[in-house]
Order: structure tokens, then C-alpha cells, then sequence
């Protein structure tokens, strides 16, 4: 049998389609907190131990979990949308734009009526003035400077002073305490350092 496949790759970001109404969360819905870091390498594992405990034992562990790539923006991507990058076509990291921005998580977890924040990196290349689909809150910085920087603060691009990681750090946490015990939230924290202050 013979199969011809043609890649079709947008040069823009691909446009949401309008999202279906948002539903209020069944009771007891789940908080949702992603923390997604850059650089953990194996053998710095010793540096955060009491982290990885302290998550362990307040969250979820798994223990035969892996990259499915070792890029940063397609994993990050395979993370947002549940595919793999050759299926979602974030293949490196200078094309965001490929991935479908209707089949995110982030969507499904709007829709399903939870607040959603994302705090970081989005993926790479992300235009700092555009504003991430699908998220209630968001605090972007592309490309990185770890002090002082410039960010999309939910649609206003700005200067911020401060350390990177501290800034973002806070960010997430006002908009889980703005989120409040009444709505389930779903947050996603991506700082470009290995560690918070």
C-alpha cells in the first residue's frame, strides 16, 4: 500500500475556533496545578529533593513518566494537547504556531468551566504580545531576561521588575488565592530557572 502525506504548516498562529459555553465545574472537580521546568537534566536531581517530596506527597508522582521528546517546546506542547509532536507538529523550537490551539487541554479545561492561568513560558518563540488562548489569567515572558523583565501581562506587555522566577512565582500564587476556594482552577507554572525564590 502506498500513502502520500502532505504537511500543511501555518506561518501564523493557528486562530481558536470560538469555544463552546463554559460550563460550571461538577462539584469537587479537581485543583490542577502544572509546574513545568526547563533544564532537569538526571544528574540534578540532587538539587531539590524536599521539593520533589514535598510534591510527591500533596500531588501525583509517576513513577515510569518520560519526555517524549527531549526538546523543550514539542514536550511542552505534547503536554498541552496530549499528542505526540510528530501529531501535534511542534517539531523544534521556533515554530509555536504549529500547534493546534483548539485540541489543547487548557480549552478542555476552560470549557469544563475552570479557571485558567499560565504563568511562564508558554513555548518558545511565543510573540510576547500575543495572548495565549484559553487561559483567564496569564503572565508570558519571551525571550527571557531573568531580571527585570518584559512581559504579556494578561494582554498589557510591560516591564516587571524583579527576578524572573520570583515574579512568576507570585503571579501564580495571587491568581490561585484571586481564584478562591468557589471555582476550580487549572494553572500551569513554567519558569525558564531550575528554582524559585
Amino acid at each position: 500500500m502506498t500513502r502520500t502525506v502532505a504537511p500543511v504548516v501555518s506561518r501564523a498562529p493557528a486562530s481558536p475556533t470560538p469555544a463552546a459555553p463554559r460550563r460550571t465545574p461538577a462539584p469537587g472537580s479537581p485543583n490542577i496545578l502544572v509546574v513545568v521546568t526547563d533544564d532537569q537534566p538526571k544528574q540534578t536531581e540532587w538539587a531539590t529533593p524536599q521539593t520533589l517530596d514535598w510534591l510527591g506527597e500533596h500531588g501525583v508522582t509517576f513513577e515510569r513518566a518520560h519526555a517524549n521528546t527531549p526538546l523543550c517546546a514539542p514536550s511542552r506542547a505534547s503536554i498541552m494537547s496530549g499528542r505526540y509532536a510528530h501529531n501535534h507538529g511542534v517539531l523544534d523550537t521556533r515554530h509555536p504556531e504549529r500547534l493546534d490551539q483548539n485540541t489543547t487541554v487548557q480549552r478542555q479545561l476552560h470549557e469544563a468551566g475552570y479557571r485558567t492561568g499560565l504563568f511562564g513560558k508558554y513555548l518558545n518563540y511565543w510573540r510576547t504580545g500575543v495572548n495565549p488562548p484559553h487561559f483567564d489569567e496569564w503572565l508570558l515572558q519571551e525571550p527571557v531576561r531573568y531580571y527585570n523583565g518584559h512581559y504579556n501581562d494578561n494582554g498589557t506587555v510591560r516591564n516587571i521588575p524583579g527576578y524572573n522566577t520570583t515574579v512568576i512565582k507570585n503571579q501564580t500564587l495571587a491568581f490561585m488565592e484571586r481564584s478562591g476556594a468557589t471555582s476550580a482552577r487549572g494553572s500551569r507554572m513554567s519558569p525558564r530557572a531550575r528554582r524559585t525564590s
